[in-house]
């Protein structure tokens, strides 16, 4: 394998990289260029070494034009008094009836007391500040309600302009020639127009032998970039997927806690619903129910059933053995009731 398409390849990112500072240096110099010669602003009015302009129009420095600055309005002080004045004080009042009677009450309510007089000093400035520059080419004018930048020291900068204008034409005209050159052909330009003349070369020179060779390169690298692509895209597509999962399983797993917390719950109200039940079945109650003809094995039985049929599927086996341990040993109603009435109150369901 040759070294033509590595060649290729570095004269190729050369390009890139000359094109990019090449690009960046004529942004910078075409800046440099529109800014040239700029002295300073006041309002709408822009002053150059060589000209002013503003209001649409642009008069130059050499064409006689006069500069003034203008001030109009004042600066003013008003003052805001408030309080002051007299009011009656009740607790004098009340004094003076307890010390002297109603005449005591008169002399009393005759003290007052004055309210605090407060004083509040407003500083209002409605002056105007205005630049005015003529010539032969016309008038321009600025205002503003601010003295920044002061108008004077900005009327100052036009007037040393135009005594500055015949030794700044001269620096500034040949910085202007400096600069469109550089706009036209700079360094990195060059440096540019050389690769592009050395790749041209170097693909009229080569071989078919190195086309060929550079073409297969070629399209391995696209395929590298399109596996690395896809690789990213499935890392993002299975991150996503894991997140997704995550917060469904969170979500289950929040359900699945509440369901057994409500079948908890459900479990409890049945739990105590039928210690109540066990609790209210009365030797009496059971007889009335359950032994009408006498048969206690058919009673016990029978209550079984009842108590099992009361749970449904809840605690089924805990009452059976409540209801069995003790039934085989005393097979009467009193012993049934009192049995099922302690295993009611002592079991823990």
């Amino acid at each position: 394998m040759s070294d033509f398409p590595s060649r290729v390849n570095a004269l190729k990112k050369e390009i890139k990289e000359l094109t990019k500072q090449n690009n960046t240096r004529y942004e910078e110099t075409r800046k440099e260029l529109l800014n040239l010669g700029f002295l300073g602003s006041f309002g709408d009015i822009k002053l150059y070494y060589d000209h002013v302009e503003g209001n649409g129009r642009s008069l130059k420095i050499d064409s006689g034009i006069e500069a003034a600055a203008q001030v109009d309005g004042t600066v003013y002080t008003t003052t805001k008094v408030t309080g002051g004045g007299a009011r009656p004080t009740l607790t004098r009042i009340a004094v003076g009836a307890a010390v002297a009677g109603p005449l005591g009450a008169l002399i009393g309510g005759a003290a007052q007391k004055k309210k605090k007089v407060k004083t509040t000093n407003e500083i209002h400035d409605d002056r105007v500040y205005r630049v005015i520059v003529t010539g032969p080419g016309g008038y321009i004018e600025s205002t503003r309600n601010t003295p920044n930048p002061d108008p004077q020291t900005f009327v100052g900068k036009i007037i040393n302009a135009i005594a500055d204008y015949p030794e700044d034409k001269e620096y500034y005209e040949a910085k202007k020639k400096e600069l469109k050159e550089l706009l036209k052909d700079s360094p990195e330009k060059s440096a540019l127009n050389e690769k592009k003349k050395e790749l041209e070369d170097l693909m009229d020179n080569a071989t078919e032998s190195e086309k060929e060779e550079l073409r297969k390169c070629e399209i391995s690298r696209k395929i590298i970039g399109a596996v690395f692509i896809f690789g990213i895209i499935a890392i993002t597509i299975a991150i996503w997927w894991l997140n997704v999962k995550f917060i469904k399983d969170n979500t289950n797993s929040q359900t699945n806690t509440s369901n057994a917390t409500s079948q908890q719950k459900q479990s409890d109200d049945y739990d105590a619903y039928t210690i109540q039940l066990l609790k209210e079945c009365t030797v009496m109650e059971m007889a009335d129910i359950y032994n009408t003809n006498g048969d206690k094995e058919n009673a016990y039985k029978n209550a079984r059933k009842f108590c099992e049929d009361s749970l449904s599927s809840w605690g089924k086996d805990d009452f059976s053995e409540a209801i069995e341990i003790e039934w085989p040993k005393r097979k009467d109603e009193q012993f049934m009731g009192s049995t099922l009435s302690s295993r009611a109150e002592s079991l823990e369901w």
